[in-house]
């Protein structure tokens, strides 16, 4: 049985069928005709994994991509495996009737074993539709916590600092000039201090900021258009270094284990590459190249980041043999050799965190079906799912003692950096 595998090539149509989704919970009967004809559909899947069970939606919704003629008469198969995409067979069956979308909820399973799942309907006069296989893994839920009380505007990015004690975020926030009354938007650093829950600003227009090894001070880009640079806050001080400004955009950096050298993406007209900074030397060196536009598909890597010995950068790389947009992770290293798979999946994989005791990595996934946090053991492979229902959309970063992520999440349809318990691989 032919079953195909998640993609993100079309993000109009997973926004679409995330609606879909959404709303299939709450209000799962729409009224229906004795026959309708779609010339736009999709169908999508969801998996939301529970204790000892996992719940699977799934919905159609009108995309250009499938011509759909449904009828009453026309059935969903529901597919499971538990042992990969390749042994998927369907073991529920129903007419669809009146519904656009369903749910079902499969119980009795193992916990910490992953799962597969896919949906199909039939009897069309246009041939049926598939949907793209997910992946579950059953486990108990762990609760995610808010690192701040509830704000007026999002959060964005969340880095843990090494010695535990601190989390940083850019905080979105309104301004009104006083001269024009015209009304702005933006992206302002702080550092939450966890002992005293207060949290402290420093500085505006700052992204995706990453701690020194000791604590002491924060990277970040600044973004301006068509051009990204990247800082460094001396926390003490209050001190802003200018560490690249070449007139690309210089994105996402990472501070190395010995505090010695930055990772960084830097895009420009003609090429994306990664790169690394010397601060000693106040050198950058290009280590990868995917020689394409930034927004090109093709663009290789993203997100980097380092192993906890320092001798090696993680990072997502996008399948150059694919024109779609799925990413696995690699780690290479720090010239950009010995380039080694990590997490290899048919499902788009990025994101990348090792834990601080090398024995794990934290990633994003959407092979469920919506954007999660995952962990692999390195040395068994298994996997363990650490978030469900998408709740995570970025910016992983691992406790100073491995036992929790901050990640940003949604929380009342604003994104918020929130912590949760990682739990035991088997």
């Amino acid at each position: 049985m032919r079953v195909t595998i998640f993609s993100t090539a079309l993000v109009v149509a997973l926004a679409l069928v995330a609606g879909v989704l959404a709303s299939c919970k709450d209000n799962p009967v729409d009224p229906l005709a004795d026959e309708e004809t779609f010339d736009r559909a999709v169908l999508g899947l969801g998996a939301d994994a529970r204790d000892r069970s996992v719940e699977v939606h799934w919905g159609i919704g009108i995309l250009e991509s499938k011509q759909l003629h449904r009828s009453k008469e026309t059935q969903y198969r529901l597919l499971f495996s538990e042992n990969g995409l390749a042994d998927m067979q369907p073991v529920v069956e129903g007419r669809l009737g009146d519904k656009f979308s369903g749910s079902h909820l499969f119980d009795n399973l193992e916990n910490g074993r992953p799962y597969y799942f896919g949906v199909e309907i039939v009897n069309m006069a246009s041939g049926g539709i598939l949907s793209d296989a997910v992946m579950a893994v059953p486990h108990t839920p762990n609760p995610t916590e808010f690192v701040l009380t509830p704000q007026p505007l999002e959060q964005r990015y969340a880095a843990w600092s090494p010695d535990g004690h601190s989390i940083a975020y850019v905080g979105y926030f309104d301004s009104t000039a006083a001269d024009t009354g015209q009304e702005y938007l933006w992206d302002v650093l702080f550092v939450h201090d966890l002992a005293s829950g207060q949290s402290t600003r420093y500085t505006d227009h700052a992204e995706s900021p990453g701690w020194s090894p000791d604590s002491k001070r924060l990277v970040f880009q600044v973004s301006y258009a068509r051009k990204s640079v990247i800082k460094v806050l001396d926390i003490a001080s209050r001190t802003v270094t200018v560490i690249t400004d070449g007139g690309t955009e210089d994105l996402t950096p990472s501070w190395s284990p010995d505090g010695n050298r930055i990772a960084y993406l830097s895009h420009s007209q003609t090429s994306s590459e990664l790169r690394v900074h010397d601060l000693v030397k106040h050198l950058s060196t290009t280590i990868a190249t995917g020689s394409t536009p930034w927004f090109h598909p093709s663009n290789l890597f993203s997100t980097p980041s380092w192993t906890p010995s320092g001798d090696r950068i993680v990072c997502a790389r996008r399948r150059i043999e694919s024109e779609e947009s799925e990413r696995d992770i690699y780690t290479m290293t720090i010239d950009g050799g010995d380039l080694q798979p990590v997490v290899k999946s048919p499902w788009d994989d990025f994101q990348p965190a090792y834990s601080p005791d090398g024995r794990r990595v934290a990633f994003l996934s959407r092979r469920s079906g919506a954007t999660n946090v995952w962990t692999m053991d390195l040395d068994t492979g298994s996997l363990a799912q650490v978030t469900s229902e998408g709740v995570a959309q970025g910016s992983l970063s691992w406790s100073a003692d491995g036992t929790q992520i901050v990640f940003i999440g949604y929380r009342d349809h604003l994104m918020t950096p929130q912590t949760v318990r990682v739990p035991d691989h088997r």
